[in-house]
């Protein structure tokens, strides 16, 4: 609610946070004011930018250490939903420190949806290391980060993410205007295409659009320049990617590395990763294997969730079968999709015992059998 005299917030706390001199942007930080004075919950304010405000618009306070909780009330509540519901995984706005994310865990209860950290605050950055610990991953939400912080830095500080997640075998996704002008044109800006393949080449495992489809006026459109970008910037990409950092590899990050290694060196076709060893997908994922990842598995949300690692193909199979009949089944598919051909190699990896959560501790190499050996 408001009249071009004032606007109300339905932040109670904003009064006793802001201090005289703070910044307060609006509306991606399209219209920008400075407090001038305070008296009692009325906060005058000069305009430096102005604009048309429309009704839902976010407010940043860069210059503000703002005093609420991060998770709301209505986050609690939506949370708790969540925990009863089949939702693939849940991201955590305005994330400031790694207890937000545990206390969200403790929300969600028993049920383990990956939960995401949207970085948009300057005190994420601080206690990044940390956040990337207790989260399942990371989005790099350039939006309100952009407005956070000098929007000079927000290359750089996307790069930092990336890399910490990387080396820390954590999802990344960037997200915010990649493709902004879509919303109007049907087609992107060079700086547009430029900034999506430089988000491919900084190893995002996800790219995100959001006015682009929600309120564009070409949305097919949007998406299919995306893709397009996409597919060109991964083939095409030369630089080395981040990978694990010596210091923090694990028995299963190892072996992991061990499997892309040694794919690569063989000139394997795929690596197939065994049903129930979905930690070992997300590990090859990040060793930025250039060789495909097939990834089996019996649960829809299992392979709903794969989607989000870059470099994995998903194939579902039935839930109860074994490590032999798992073979078999890449094998056939392997060769249908014209991925691989008999007597072509590839490497299998997984935890075994199957179906008992191990971690990464098996790697073997396996010639693809012809169709006819499919059938007894």
């Amino acid at each position: 609610d408001g009249t071009s005299s004032g606007v109300h917030s339905p932040y109670e706390r904003l009064s006793r946070d802001l201090k005289p001199g703070h910044r307060v942007l609006l509306a991606d930080g399209t219209i920008e004011l400075r407090v001038q004075s305070i008296n009692g919950e009325d906060v005058e304010c000069k305009v430096l930018h102005g604009g048309v405000l429309f009704s839902n618009k976010g407010m940043n306070l860069p210059d503000t250490e703002v005093s609420a909780t991060t998770l709301t009330e209505k986050d609690k509540t939506d949370l708790a939903f969540i925990a009863e519901s089949d939702i693939d995984l849940v991201a955590i706005s305005f994330v400031r420190r790694p207890e937000d994310i545990r206390e969200a865990r403790q929300l969600l209860g028993k049920n383990r949806i990956p939960v995401l950290a949207k970085l948009e605050r300057p005190e994420a950055l601080n206690q990044l290391n940390g956040i990337l610990e207790e989260a399942d991953g990371v989005m790099v939400a350039r939006g309100d980060l952009g407005v956070e912080i000098e929007f000079e830095r927000v290359p750089f500080v996307q790069k930092q993410i990336l890399r910490r997640a990387a080396v820390r075998g954590k999802w990344a996704i960037v997200a915010t205007e990649m493709l902004r002008s879509m919303v109007d044109h049907s087609r992107p800006t060079r700086a547009e295409v430029t900034d999506v393949a430089n988000a491919v080449l900084d190893g995002a495992d996800c790219v995100m659009l959001s006015e682009e489809t929600a309120v564009g006026k070409h949305p097919e459109v949007a998406v299919q320049a995306m893709m397009r970008i996409l597919k060109t910037a991964d083939a095409a990409e030369s630089l080395p990617l981040e990978r694990f950092e010596s210091d923090i590899i694990s028995f299963a990050a190892g072996a992991a590395g061990a499997a892309v290694s040694a794919a690569e060196r063989l000139g394997a076709k795929a690596i197939v990763v065994l049903a129930g060893s979905n930690v070992t997908a997300l590990l090859l994922s990040k060793w930025r294997s250039r060789v495909p990842i097939l990834a089996l598995s019996g649960g829809e949300a299992t392979l709903r969730r794969l989607n989000v690692l870059r470099g994995v193909i998903p194939i579902s199979i039935q839930s109860q079968a074994g490590m032999e009949e798992q073979i078999r089944l890449a094998d056939q598919r392997l060769i249908t999709e014209g991925w691989a051909r008999p007597g072509d190699t590839i490497v299998i990896a997984g935890a075994i015992p199957l179906g008992e959560g191990k971690e990464t501790n098996s790697i073997r190499f396996h010639r693809v059998r012809p169709q006819e050996s499919f059938f007894p």
